[in-house]
This record gives structure tokens, sequence and C-alpha cells, in this order.
């Protein structure tokens, strides 16, 4: 069962709430993970509690959260699990989970807890509930299609990267919590990669239902973007942990409330630096100014001085084609984005007296 509001053959754009996804969120919600619990949605949530509650302690529930105290699985990793699934009740694994590099979890657990889930979704008639809400579904996908179509350059992400362009993006209404926003892309055998931007229940509007704008447009750059240089970051994890906990540490207190531990704040970084070179792209230059102040805001000292750095990539096509080829460590042994990271990080330290802490939007920046 899905309820996506599906786009013509040439748009690659694909937008609607998926069952799938909720699904997942919903097991790891009555397992306690408190991103799931925040909500604009009260309603909803209740509907939630009432339906499911019966089943907390289902073997499913059990499983989600020995994932989350044993291995971490929370947040995006959390979301990684359903994109890679069929919808269900049937939870199909469409892209093995040991094909995954850097997943937390040990695949024969992350298939114990899918077959769990799929016991839940059929005991819990999980499908009774998506049916029940579907006008809810129905009116999400109707809202947030308009502000979203050619509100963003999907064209753009491809080419800059120097990879293929054979992407579809999803944009999926997560109306379980309103917390955290995600970003994570997978590669299905024999078919086009999919980027997906998994988005937060935002603040309803009189009739009660979510209301969504064109101020979208700069959530969906970067968690699309977060598809494209997350693996690059995790890659490599091994040279950026010789300067990125010390970078860190300068930082440590806006970086715990935004819930980054220094691996997830590297991806971040790259990701902020790649909305950054998007903007300066499509020649908005009071949006780009404003975007810089909201980094320095946020503790993210290091994002123009980073963005900056990629402008060699651009000027330099022909000495790296792709992204990827820009990302080999440099003869220091230093990622060439870990040193720029290593020297705003040690300015910052110096000027944070006169800074604004104010962490930007944590619960946009959780991918």
């Amino acid at each position: 069962m899905r309820f996506p509001a599906q786009s013509s053959p040439p748009n690659p754009l694909r937008i609607g709430v998926e069952p799938r996804v909720e699904l997942i969120a919903i097991i790891f919600k009555l397992a306690g993970s408190g991103e799931f619990n925040p909500t604009n949605l009260p309603q909803y949530s209740a509907d939630i509690d009432q339906f499911f509650g019966p089943q907390r302690n289902h073997e499913a529930v059990t499983l989600a959260r020995g994932l989350r105290d044993r291995y971490g699985v929370a947040q995006s990793r959390v979301m990684a699990i359903p994109i890679r699934l069929s919808d269900p009740p049937q939870l199909k694994e469409r892209v093995p989970f040991d094909s995954v590099s850097g997943w937390p979890a040990p695949p024969a657990e992350i298939r114990r807890f899918v077959a769990a889930a799929r016991r839940f979704a059929i005991e819990a008639r999980a499908s009774d509930f998506f049916a029940s809400h579907r006008t809810l579904y129905d009116s999400v996908n109707g809202r947030i299609r308009p502000p979203l179509e050619r509100a963003v350059d999907l064209a753009w992400f491809a080419p800059y990267f120097g990879i293929k362009s054979d992407q579809i993006f999803v944009v999926v209404p997560l109306l379980v919590a309103s917390e955290g926003n995600y970003g994570p892309c997978m590669q299905p055998p024999n078919d086009r990669r999919e980027c997906y931007s998994i988005v937060g229940n935002t603040r309803p509007d009189s009739t009660g239902y979510p209301l969504y704008d064109a101020g979208m447009a700069g959530l969906l750059v970067h968690e699309f973007g977060h598809g494209f240089v997350n693996p690059l970051g995790n890659a490599h994890r091994a040279e950026f942990e010789r300067s990125a906990p010390r970078v860190r540490a300068l930082v440590a207190d806006a970086m715990t409330w935004q819930s980054y531990p220094w691996p997830s704040m590297v991806n971040e970084s790259l990701d902020r630096a790649t909305e950054a070179r998007y903007i300066a792209a499509h020649g908005d230059t009071a949006q780009l100014r404003a975007f810089y102040r909201d980094q320095l805001r946020g503790s993210w000292f290091w994002t123009e001085e980073l963005a900056n750095l990629y402008t060699q990539y651009e000027a330099d096509r022909r000495t790296y084609p792709t992204f990827a080829s820009f990302m080999i460590p440099c003869p220091t042994a230093f990622p060439r984005c870990s040193a720029a990271m290593t020297r705003s990080g040690r300015r910052s330290c110096r000027s944070r007296s006169r800074a604004a802490q104010i962490p930007s939007t944590p619960a946009s920046r959780k991918s």
C-alpha cells in the first residue's frame, strides 16, 4: 500500500506519504526512541498510541530497542531501513543490508528485526490504520507537492558531483514526528539510484492539516545533498578522524545540543558547504549571505571557508572530474576539507566569545 502523489515519468521527483516509513517509525516510537515523539499532529500521535499501544511488547518493538541501545540505530539510521524494503506487510528486502557500507548493526540483526516487523504489520493490522488515515495522507500529498515542484533544481546535483544523472528524488512526509529530516540514498539492483528527503510534520493550519510552503526548498537541497556527501565522508572517516574530533571539541556544546558526534558533524559540514555552492550557483547573493550568517549562529564557523574550498574543485574539473576525486587525501594524510575545518575551527575557538552560540534548527539537521 502506498499513497504517493505520483509525478509524470519525465519528472525525477516523487512525492508522497509512504506507509513503510510510517511503520518503521511507529515501531521505534513504541520502543522509546525519543526522536519520534515530538509532533505537530497530536491527534495522529494519539491515534498511533491508541491503535498500536497494545503492541508495545511485540518482538519487533523489543528488537528495535535493542538495535538502538546496542548499535546506535537512531534517527537517520532508522530511516535507512524502510527505504530498503518494499511496502508492508511484505517488507521485502529490495537492497541487501550487507551491501551497505558502514551499516551500524550486523545484517543478521537487521533481518531479524525486519522479519518481526512483518509480523507486527500483520498482527497489529497496520494496513487498517493506514487506510483509516487515507484522508490525512491525501491532504498532505496535495499540500506538499505545489510548493516543491520547480522549487529545487534537481538537475544540478549529479553534474556537480560528477556522477550519472540517473537518480530518482523522493520526498516523503513523515507524519509520525515533527523532529528530524533525513536524506538517505540507496541503489536498488538494476534500477535507478533513489535519493530521499524524509521530512518531519510541520505546524498545521486552521484546518488541522500540515502547512507546507516554498521555504521547504532549502531543506530539500540540504537533505538531497546528504545522499551525495555522506558516502564520501564515511569513506574518508579515518582521515577526518585526525582533525574532526579536535574541531568538535571547540564547539562541543553546540554540536551536542544538535546531536552531532564528530562523524555526523563531518558529513553535515560537507553538506552545508554543498548547500552554499548550490545557492551561489543559482545567483542569489543575498540568500548566500543570510545562509552564512545562519551558519555562524549555529556554530558552524567553517562553512564559508569549506565552501570556498569547493571552488577549487569547480575551477579544475579536469584534475577533479568527480567530487570523490577531490576527496582523495592530501600528501599530509588530511582530506582537503578536513584541513579547512581545522583552520576555521581554531579561529572559531578564539572568536566564540564574540559569536552567537545559537544552534540553527537542529530538527532539520539530523541526516
